[in-house]
């Protein structure tokens, strides 16, 4: 029988800091568990943040991170 209390936390960062800071947006996290992913919103920006899990070595990398290209300025 499986627990159903946390086995593990994991330390996201703050490079691209997650946007977990109000658990009532849910709508901020998913989870794909067949695939060992999780996707969370990034909290200053409009990216998102792409997680793998490693069930054998109970590891959590992030794979990707949206990074806000530089402004441009006028004149194009």
């Amino acid at each position: 029988m499986r627990s159903p209390f946390f086995q593990i936390i994991f330390v996201l960062g703050d490079d691209s800091f997650p946007s977990v800071s109000s658990y009532a947006r849910n709508a901020s996290i998913a989870t794909a568990p067949d695939a060992n992913v999780l996707v969370t919103g990034q909290r200053n920006g409009s990216g998102i943040n792409v997680y793998r899990y490693d069930p054998d070595a109970r590891t959590l990398e992030r794979e990707w991170a949206w990074e806000e290209p530089p402004r441009r300025r006028w004149p194009f």
